[in-house]
């Protein structure tokens, strides 16, 4: 039986985003099994150009792009969407889905990233129907873990209409062998890796580290600060980019003054410069306060990579990744250093973590595991 082929709808943003890692990687997967696939990417407002002119021009671009969509629709692909959970990104996403299914006469899937809607109890109000609207038309919705099947239940979806898909990663995984060369390798390379968005933690990082510069013995560690400034709505600490820049940079400017800890900042990395960078770390620090955290690709890519994990148990990381990850407090510079101190001085409990990790990503976030689930909703 021929395969009816898939549509992927996606907003597309300068910077990194989940939702759009997501779409790119099964999409890729798709293709390598065999299926037609395509796409429509659609623009994300831009922040940091926010101006008089900057909602007009997005504006006409949003509904250029709307406009393409019944003509991607010729041939039915099932329609594929993972709307924000904001009125604007719902409002973006929807139509051209909505479009996909009309023209194509088929009902689409959902896709759940984000858990800005497990924060909802009023679900009358404008982007909680919209939310709904979108996720009840679609036969078959992917989420990411138990607590986004929870609350769509509590909305009044179906709970046989939802599947349980883990997140996975564009990345290949090192072999066991590697975790174990890298035990012994000098010095410890302790690397934050994510969007530089305050409440993700990276503020606490740059403390911790400014804390051990005083403390460790000259050549034992290495720092980095990997990603690019970012301002969202969880923008919490600082009230601009200029601002989080500058604090960023006299933290730099302490640490290296110490002479003991150097420490470099990478406004970003990706390709084979992300796999060199997650491959020579020995630990991924990711202390995020961010209460709706799910699974954060930088976790599972830093497993994927040999590296061990510090984080916090906020939102669903515990649940997600359970003892692979050393847990701090988050916002907690002081506990912060401390662990990695521990770390830094023990490479048997560093290459356990590891190990642990990289388990865990072969069980539950593998590209085979992320497909084979994908192709259960695909070909149910």
């Amino acid at each position: 039986m021929k395969k009816p082929g898939i549509c992927l709808v996606y907003a597309k943003s300068s910077s990194f985003s989940g939702q759009s890692a997501a779409a790119e990687t099964l999409e890729r997967l798709l293709k390598d099994a065999g299926w037609k696939t395509r796409h429509l990417q659609l623009p994300a407002f831009d922040r940091e150009k926010s101006t008089f002119f900057a909602w007009p021009c997005y504006l006409a671009k949003l509904v250029f792009t709307w406009i393409k969509a019944p003509f991607l629709a010729f041939d039915r692909p099932i329609p594929y969407v993972a709307p924000g959970q904001t009125l604007s990104g719902l409002v973006r996403d929807a139509v051209p889905y909505f479009l996909l299914c009309i023209f194509g006469c088929r009902r689409g899937l959902g896709a759940l990233h984000g858990s800005l809607c497990t924060e909802w109890t009023d679900y009358k109000r404008p982007d909680a129907r919209l939310f709904l609207l979108i996720m009840k038309s679609a036969r078959a919705i992917a989420v990411l873990g138990p607590g986004h099947t929870g609350k769509l239940v509590e909305m009044g979806i179906p709970e046989t209409r939802i599947h349980i898909v883990p997140n996975t990663v564009d990345i290949d995984a090192v072999e066991p062998e590697f975790i174990r060369e890298k035990r012994t390798t000098n010095p410890v390379v302790i690397t934050f890796f994510s969007l530089l968005v305050d409440a993700k933690g990276y503020p606490e990082f740059l403390e911790a580290i400014e804390l051990l510069s005083g403390k460790v013995a000259n050549g034992q560690i290495e720092a980095i600060l990997c990603g690019p400034l970012t301002s969202t709505a969880i923008s919490d600490r600082f009230a601009s980019t200029e601002q989080a820049r500058s604090f960023i940079e006299s933290k730099l400017q302490s640490i290296n003054r110490s002479k003991t800890i150097p420490i470099q900042w990478i406004e970003g990395a990706r390709g084979n410069r992300k796999v060199e960078l997650l491959r020579k770390t020995h630990i991924l620090v990711l202390p995020t306060r961010y209460r709706n955290e799910v699974q954060p690709l930088a976790i599972i890519e830093a497993m994927a990579s040999g590296a061990a994990v510090v984080t916090s148990k906020t939102g669903q990381i515990f649940s997600s990744f359970g003892d692979c990850c050393e847990y701090v407090p988050h916002s907690d510079p002081q506990n912060l250093a401390v662990a990695l101190q521990k770390l830094a001085d023990d490479p048997e409990h560093r290459q356990k973590l590891a190990q642990l990790g990289l388990l865990k990503f072969h069980s539950d976030f593998s590209n085979a595991s992320h497909l084979s689930k994908w192709l259960a909703i695909l070909e149910g």
